[in-house]
């Protein structure tokens, strides 16, 4: 099975936690990925630069670590999508509470079609609830605690 990687899902694993949802989010990502420990991982450059924006600049370096020896394969977005993904940014523009579609979880629906999945480890509950891949299916969102 291919299971996406997102933004927050790798900001939770690789965050030293400061407080309670922070340590919960934290260790429900190290439970998901002992549980599915045989899957194949996926995500996109989009993901990786957002989360080394949000984390530290010591935990920049242990999350590009971790992605090289865990084999989390990283995809390029592609050119020829760019009109096919701001249309979809369109559909999606009141999702993040009004502020439109991001551009990191518009590239893994994407990605999605790409690998004919719709697994995926995120903590953004409200955005991959309401977000469809390009076929039209949910997202199943892999993820032990809401």
């Amino acid at each position: 099975m291919n299971i996406l990687l997102d933004t927050g899902f790798l900001v939770a694993l690789i965050v030293k936690p400061q407080n309670s949802r922070q340590i919960e989010q934290h260790e429900t990502a190290k439970q998901m990925l002992k549980k599915h420990s045989l899957e194949s991982f996926h995500t996109v450059w989009e993901c990786v630069t957002e989360a080394c924006h949000l984390l530290h600049k010591d935990s920049r370096q242990i999350l590009l670590k971790w992605l090289a020896e865990f084999g989390v394969e990283i995809h390029a977005s592609q050119s020829h999508e760019l009109l096919e993904m701001a249309a979809y940014m369109a559909k999606y523009q009141n999702v993040s509470k009004n502020h439109g579609a991001d551009f990191a979880d518009v590239a893994l629906v994407f990605l999605a079609a790409r690998l004919k999945t719709t697994h995926i480890f995120t903590v953004d509950k409200a955005d991959f609830d309401t977000y469809r891949t390009r076929s039209g299916k949910p997202f199943n969102r892999l993820w032990v605690k809401d």
